[in-house]
């Protein structure tokens, strides 16, 4: 199930070889786990792209994306109880 979700991203969203895309990336399949319910799975894509965006932002602490990666990664944590 998750290679297929993987392989629909791929093949939906135009990849782009760089540390962002990469992110980004991490952060869709976080999203798609979530959506079927494998929320260990998505905290740690969730996890990675915050770590990824955090470390391509280093400059700009309040940058959007780090914002979003923040907010998804509280949401599955929610949803598992961990808050």
């Amino acid at each position: 199930m998750v290679l297929s979700l993987l392989l629909i991203t791929a093949t939906t969203y135009s990849f782009e070889p760089s540390r962002a895309g990469i992110a980004a990336l991490g952060h869709k399949l976080g999203c798609m786990l979530e959506k079927v319910g494998d929320f260990d799975g998505a905290e740690s894509q969730y996890r990675k792209s915050l770590s990824r965006q955090r470390h391509i932002q280093a400059e700009d602490a309040d940058h959007p994306s780090i914002a979003v990666s923040l907010h998804q990664l509280g949401s599955v944590l929610q949803k598992k109880g961990g808050f």
